[in-house]
């Protein structure tokens, strides 16, 4: 069971893959669904993409300091 706690802690790491493919797919996703559109205004979309692009950076500069 040690493993998996250790692999946990871990996990953030692989955090940034995560997001980055989040962020390059879900423009696309976005313009394609028109039930995301009908749920999300595009200046909602537009906070929540930013929001993410900001959660890289922050990830790199932990990851770095680790």
């Amino acid at each position: 069971m040690n493993w998996l706690a250790d692999e946990w802690r871990q996990g953030w790491k692989w955090f940034q893959v995560q997001l980055g493919a989040v962020i390059a797919i879900a423009p696309e996703l976005y313009n394609q669904a028109d039930v995301l559109q009908s749920f999300l205004s595009p200046a909602a979309f537009r906070h929540i993409m930013a929001s993410l692009g900001v959660m890289v950076i922050i990830n790199s500069v932990r990851k770095k300091k680790s």
